[in-house]
């Protein structure tokens, strides 16, 4: 019976790629490499990857600043990080601890200096097709009003990232709108955390 679909290794093996491995929290789907991306990977796997796809995997996993020094410690300077991960699903509420807003995975990259090499909004509107429509939007992160009438069924972030000598991966990142406010003393504010001190 023919098959309709390319797994992972033929098509990464097509693109030019001599080895690819698929990482996954258990063997239950058959991946090359068991590990909990929760915790710090180890050592023989650093500096290790050309590129890195997370391919709707990040929201799964719940601790995120781990999850993302592991990609950086994984990949080799100059290899790339490619995300496919969702940022509202409408029609999936449940699908994952998380749902992401583009500004986390941009503002990481660039506190940790990684070179972003494309930001994009994918846009599925369900029901049309057995596969929904896709429509896609170029993220600016300077004019997230753009983004505010996006009203489908659910929305993806494509961000590419290029690791250089001196990226980092454990860089806490501040909002860059908040960021570019306060530089212009606009009286921009960020909401604040009060506690009160009991008296004596």
């Amino acid at each position: 019976m023919e098959k309709k679909y390319i797994d992972d290794v033929s098509l990464f093996s097509a693109l030019g790629f001599d080895t690819v491995h698929s990482a996954d929290y258990s063997d239950f789907e058959g991946a090359d490499i068991v590990l909990d991306l929760n915790k710090p990977v180890p050592s023989k796997m650093h500096d290790r990857y050309d590129t890195i796809i997370d391919g709707s995997t990040i929201e799964h996993i719940f601790h995120l600043p781990n999850v993302q020094n592991n990609i950086h410690n994984m990949l080799k300077v100059g290899g790339r990080i490619i995300h496919f991960t969702p940022s509202a699903s409408f029609f999936r509420v449940d699908h994952g601890f998380y749902m992401f807003s583009p500004t986390l995975l941009n503002e990481y990259y660039q506190s940790n200096r990684h070179r972003i090499e494309k930001v994009y909004i994918s846009v599925f509107k369900w029901g049309e097709s057995e596969t929904g429509v896709r429509d896609i939007y170029q993220y600016d992160p300077k004019k997230p009003h753009l983004l505010h009438h996006l009203r489908r069924d659910s929305i993806e972030i494509f961000l590419v990232a290029t690791e250089a000598k001196d990226s980092t991966g454990d860089a806490i990142p501040q909002q860059g709108s908040y960021l570019r406010g306060w530089s212009k003393n606009t009286g921009c504010r960020v909401g604040s955390i009060v506690v009160p001190e009991m008296q004596t």
